[in-house]
This record gives structure tokens, C-alpha cells and sequence, in this order.
């Protein structure tokens, strides 16, 4: 058999599964991304001017992604319904009370009528001394404030008087250091006077 005829048929076996061509024309498999092309940039160029702006009179309306918006609406989904679960996981037990009796058990109505109009007067009595007290609280205040000025207005007359008494003594030493001074120059003219005079006469 010729090895060159096994060549031809094993290449021509090749070229009808479209892995190899010698004469470099494209195969089945090659021609599939070639045919693909133009309907994925179709569709590209459809969602494109899909989301093209729509001018409605005064408004403008510009469509979502709806790719994006199916992706939120399922996030929110899941989040949604991971929240149920977290609220049936964590929902709290029911109470289990045991049933008892209105009004305090074995107490009758008039026992319970009795017990509430004591506490009413216990209120009211509280209340009340709680307003005497307040009221003594508030004059016991309004004395000692009272009080307190009356003791500075006495602390500033104490003071006043003491400084008058201080300015009373300054005035009677200053008037008797003045009158000190003049009899003591009345004596020395006196003196003066007499040794003229007893000059005069032994002259």
C-alpha cells in the first residue's frame, strides 16, 4: 500500500471533523464561534438600546438593567427568607402559666374592697404628709435665707458702727493734739510777753 495515499485519506478524514485543512478553509467546529458572534453582539446591541433614554413629554424614563435588577430581587429573596428562618429559629417558647384565681386567690370581694380602700386612705394620708413635709421643708428655707441676711445686715451695721467708733476716737485725739498745741503757744507768747515786759522795766 502507498503511504502516500494512507497521508491523503487520514488528511481528508481530518478535514471532515474540521481538526485540520491544509487548504486553510474552516472547518464545522471553526465556523460555530463565527456564526456565534454576530447574534451575541446583536443581543449586546439589543439590551443597549433597550436602556436608551425614553422621552415622555416633560419626564425622561431611563429602563433598568434587568440583568442587575433580577440579581437584587433574588438577593432580596434569599435574604428575606433567611430572616424567616432566623425568626422561626429564634421564636421564643410559649408561657406555661398555672390557672389561678382572680383577686388574690382565696381573699373574698369584701376582704379585697376593705384592702383597697385602706390602701386609698394609707394613699391619700401619704400624700398628704408628704405635702406638710414639703411645705415645713420649704419654711424651714425661707427662715434660715431670712435668717442668714438678717445676720449680714447685722454683720455690715457691726461694722459700720466700729468704724464710726474708730473715726469718732481719730477725731477727739486730733482735736486734743490741737488744743494741746494752742495752750502750748499761748504759754510760750505768755512767757515771751513776760520776759519782754520784765526787760523793760530793769532797763
Amino acid at each position: 500500500m502507498d503511504p502516500h495515499q494512507n497521508r491523503r485519506g487520514s488528511g481528508r478524514q481530518q478535514n471532515s471533523r474540521g481538526r485540520i485543512n491544509p487548504s486553510g478553509a474552516p472547518g464545522p467546529d471553526q465556523a460555530a464561534p463565527n456564526l456565534a458572534e454576530p447574534a451575541a453582539e446583536s443581543q449586546n446591541q439589543a439590551a443597549a438600546d433597550s436602556r436608551q433614554p425614553q422621552y415622555l413629554g416633560a419626564f425622561t424614563v431611563i429602563p433598568p438593567n434587568q440583568s442587575r435588577r433580577n440579581e437584587i430581587k433574588a438577593m432580596a429573596q434569599k435574604e428575606e427568607e433567611e430572616l424567616q428562618r432566623y425568626k422561626e429559629a429564634n421564636r421564643p417558647s410559649p408561657l406555661q402559666l398555672n390557672p389561678e384565681r382572680l383577686g388574690g386567690g382565696d381573699v373574698s370581694l369584701d376582704e379585697a374592697r376593705q384592702r383597697q380602700l385602706t390602701q386609698l386612705r394609707s394613699s391619700k394620708l401619704q400624700k398628704k404628709l408628704k405635702e406638710e413635709e414639703a411645705k415645713r421643708k420649704k419654711k424651714q428655707e425661707e427662715e434660715e435665707e431670712l435668717q442668714r441676711m438678717k445676720d449680714i445686715q447685722r454683720e455690715k451695721s457691726e461694722r459700720l458702727e466700729e468704724k464710726r467708733k474708730q473715726e469718732d476716737e481719730e477725731r477727739r485725739r486730733l482735736h486734743q493734739q490741737d488744743r494741746i498745741r494752742s495752750l502750748f503757744d499761748t504759754e510760750l507768747f505768755l512767757s515771751s510777753a513776760c520776759l519782754l515786759l520784765c526787760s523793760g522795766y530793769e532797763s
